[in-house]
């Protein structure tokens, strides 16, 4: 997984607990996702978390089955990027 400074996340969910980016797609067409497609998420931190990031790879789209490929904590700089992206959306 490369290092995510200055890359534009598709979209940005804000829940109860945390934020998640979704980059190369959208929450609402992970569904329409083929088998095997990858894609990356990064999520804020959260009680005992810290900032990570995810790589998935779709194993069944309609079930919203996903394999976790690769997770990995954020560096400083990009924990920078992240905390500028959280505070423009707020």
């Amino acid at each position: 997984m490369n290092n995510l400074i200055n890359t534009t996340p598709r979209k940005i969910c804000h829940t109860f607990l945390f934020t998640i980016f979704y980059f190369d797609v959208e929450p609402s067409t992970l569904t329409n996702l083929s088998v095997g497609t990858e894609f990356t998420t990064v999520y804020s931190p959260w009680p005992k978390r810290e900032w990570r990031a995810v790589q998935f790879r779709v194993v069944e789209p309609r079930e919203r089955n996903f394999q976790e490929v690769e997770t990995r904590f954020l560096n400083p700089d990009e924990v920078t990027y992240f905390e500028g992206l959280l505070k423009a959306t707020v």
